[in-house]
């Protein structure tokens, strides 16, 4: 991604502190990633909500690595219907 998104630092803490989230743990690059993967994979539609998702496993399984769960949904993208 050739974008400057430091430009939105101040966003993202801003809505983590609304939101009581530590902006420490927010990754927007991998966030960014994840949702162009799952919607050139052609589920354009359940890219959001694939973002969603993975904030839901993140913040229920704190044991577990982000990275592995974001596998695990990548994974589970190819059951998704094509559109």
């Amino acid at each position: 991604m050739s974008e400057d998104l430091t430009r939105w630092d101040p966003f993202v803490r801003h809505l983590c502190d609304a939101l009581g989230i530590d902006s420490t743990n927010t990754d927007v690059p991998a966030i960014l990633d994840l949702t162009r993967i799952v919607a050139h994979s052609g589920a354009r539609p359940m890219a959001p909500v694939s973002a969603y998702l993975l904030g839901l496993a993140v913040g229920s399984r704190p044991g577990e690595s982000a990275d592995e769960l974001r596998d695990i949904l990548l994974e589970a993208v190819s059951s998704a219907p094509h559109v």
